[in-house]
């Protein structure tokens, strides 16, 4: 059985290559069809997603809300604020199949934000979906956003992110703070079920603006890279001073079905003594 499931998986990881490639020259962009939504992508970035159709937070936010209901929190979603919303792979997931009641997608890139908008609609959520075309940082302003690489066999296909100086590689952005946003009534902390950072290595700037998310102790989800662990993160001793328990949501793999996974539920404190297998992991803090 595993070698005929592997045998038919490689065989529509080869069609699926193909049928890309013969687009490409036809069709600026192709679809994404998967339980959980559609999405719109384009032609010109790495098929990664369209081949293997799948990315990690298709898994990650099953594992965090797994691990949110075992350890007994409400089970009542409320609002996902999504930090980095790319295309809507996290967004579109957490309506249409996770029970959230609506979002807020956070996304400074132009191009992304075309494809965002045009998710939303496809999956038929667009008005239950705040969309905010800034990056999230420590000041409210304009910032300098470098989009990411649209080249093949780059596995941050499309993924930008705010730099310390403009350059011929950058574009200005708007920039917003989450305490910001709250103050201008886009979003409620009180009805945040989750906070998702995808933001490309500022998530401690991003938090250090985030007092009304954290002192109502709203679960949040961000990247931990073994070089910060390393060397010593501000950000863990910032979330462990303030959270009680973590998930590493991508040990001990993110394959399988979420039914097989069972979460480690640690003390927070014990986020820096993580060892991180791969150059970076998911955490859940709560």
């Amino acid at each position: 059985m595993g070698d005929s499931a592997s045998a038919s998986g490689q065989a529509r990881r080869l069609a699926r290559t193909d049928f890309w490639e013969a687009a490409k020259p036809m069709t600026p962009f192709v679809a994404l069809e998967r339980p959980d939504g559609i999405f719109l992508l384009p032609t010109s970035i790495d098929p990664k997603l369209f081949v293997e159709g799948s990315r990690g937070e298709f898994v990650v936010l099953p594992r965090a809300l797994k691990a949110l209901l075992q350890a007994g929190c409400p089970a009542e979603r409320g609002t996902l604020v999504d930090v980095g919303a790319h295309v809507g792979t996290t967004t579109i997931p957490a309506i249409r199949a996770h029970g959230f009641e609506a979002a807020v997608a956070i996304e400074p890139d132009p191009d992304v934000l075309v494809l965002l908008r045009t998710n939303l609609e496809l999956n038929g959520i667009a008005e239950r979906v705040t969309v905010v075309d800034a990056a999230v940082a420590g000041t409210e302003g304009e910032g300098a956003f470098r989009p990411g690489t649209r080249t093949k066999h780059v596995h941050r296909w499309m993924k930008g992110q705010l730099v310390s100086e403009p350059s011929a590689e950058t574009m200005p952005v708007r920039t917003v703070t989450l305490d910001g946003l709250v103050g201008e009534g886009v979003v409620d902390p009180a009805a945040t079920g989750l906070l998702w950072f995808d933001c490309a290595g500022r998530e401690e700037e991003a938090l250090r603006t985030a007092e009304s998310f954290l002192s109502l102790r709203v679960p949040i989800i961000f990247t931990l890279r073994r070089s910060a662990v390393a060397r010593g993160s501000v950000l863990v001793e910032l979330l462990t001073s303030v959270y009680e328990f973590a998930v590493d949501l991508r040990h001990p793999s993110l394959g399988g079905d979420v039914s097989g996974w069972t979460p480690m539920i640690r003390p927070a404190g014990e986020l820096q003594e993580l060892r991180i297998r791969s150059k970076l992991t998911d955490v859940l803090v709560f």
